[in-house]
């Protein structure tokens, strides 16, 4: 199964779903009595996307499709399943099943805690599964727990030897406390950072009266709608905040198959020597080919080094590369999906921030 992608809403999927049957054979056009159908699930909260049948890949521009005609016999169908509301998160899977003349199969997936991926295929003519695994319904409730089985406090201080380890605990620990079901408010504040989201709340998340989440928002908008939002963190439990996370939004990338897809993204802003001033700034959008989609794994790292207020030094990093980018004209730039772009004076946004968080927690 691929890795689990967040997506705002499945619009090419709601698109496709109106769509007439693909035919995947070559020859003339049989009647349903010889072939096999396969369709999309029609689960309440959930919707699947064929995007190929043995190795084909189906839709322009491999945006899929939602029904398909198959010959009698083994196929490998590769689809990808969109499943809850707000967020909805999405996952490509691959399942081999056997196809049987005249019979209408149905794709099925559920999508639980972000991160445990369950599909299926159901042979609608004699009502088996005949690939695949289905959700179970007593399923243990995953967003509920995912923090409290994560402690913030095994994380430990910044590390710059550690940095890329540390980014990839803090990165995942996010998207688990963005699942969480807990949303208690402990301190709220009025700001002018956004224009029109002024006002600023910590939340709660697992219950200890202490904010992991915060949120801006503004009169007339709600709160489950901003796009401000991000996740904030301790790392020296000296009460205050010395690592924030900070939502992007959705990037163009591709799985490992090479397939389009959407990938939910955060920036990364810290801290390091604890003073209250932010001093190195991490970017998820990097785009080091120029193909207009971003290289999951890959981060841009800019750092001020000597806490002058100006950025001295900047490299790619990933989990086994480093790749040190040099000035030019003392600006550093760096490759993004939408081109190459100097990012000096970005200061001011993550600074502020952290400003009006702390003027709650005191």
């Amino acid at each position: 199964m691929g890795t689990i992608k967040y997506l705002t809403i499945p619009i090419i999927a709601m698109l496709l779903s109106a769509c007439a049957s693909v035919k995947t054979y070559v020859g003339e056009e049989l009647t349903p009595e010889q072939v096999a159908l396969i369709k999309e699930s029609d689960q309440f909260e959930v919707s699947t996307v064929i995007y190929e049948v043995d190795g084909k890949a189906l839709g322009f521009p491999r945006f899929g499709t939602t029904k398909v005609k198959v010959l009698p016999g083994e196929h490998r169908i590769k689809f990808r399943i969109n499943s809850g509301i707000m967020p909805v998160y999405s996952a490509y899977v691959t399942l081999k099943m056997h196809a049987e003349a005249g019979h209408t199969y149905k794709l099925d997936g559920k999508i639980y805690g972000g991160e445990n991926v369950y599909a299926w295929i159901t042979d609608e003519t004699t009502g088996n599964i005949v690939a695949g695994r289905k959700y179970e319904e007593d399923a243990s409730s995953y967003a509920d727990s995912a923090y409290k089985a994560s402690p913030i406090t095994t994380l430990g201080e910044y590390n710059h030897d550690n940095r890329y380890a540390i980014h990839q605990n803090i990165d995942a620990l996010s998207r688990k406390l963005w699942k969480s079901k807990t949303q208690k408010i402990v301190g709220t504040t009025k700001t002018s950072t956004f224009r029109k989201n002024d006002v600023l709340e910590l939340i709660d998340l697992n219950g200890d009266n202490y904010p992991e989440k915060y949120a801006y928002w503004g009169k007339g908008r709600s709160r489950n709608e901003t796009q401000d939002f991000g996740f904030i963190y301790d790392l020296n439990n000296d009460a205050k905040i010395d690592y924030i996370v900070f939502y992007q939004g959705a990037m163009i990338g591709e799985d490992e198959a090479n397939s389009f897809m959407f990938v939910f993204t955060f920036y990364h802003w810290i801290d390091t020597n604890y003073d209250g001033i932010i001093d190195t700034w991490v970017f998820p959008d990097v785009d080091l080919n120029g193909n207009g989609k971003i290289e999951v794994g890959t981060y841009a790292w800019l750092y001020d080094t000597n806490n002058d207020g100006k950025i001295d030094a900047a490299e790619y990093l990933s989990k086994d590369t480093i790749q040190s980018i040099d000035a030019e004209n003392n600006v550093f730039k760096i490759k993004l999906m939408t081109g190459e772009k100097s990012r000096e004076g970005i200061q001011k946004l993550p600074n502020k921030i952290l400003t009006d968080i702390h003027s709650i927690i005191k």
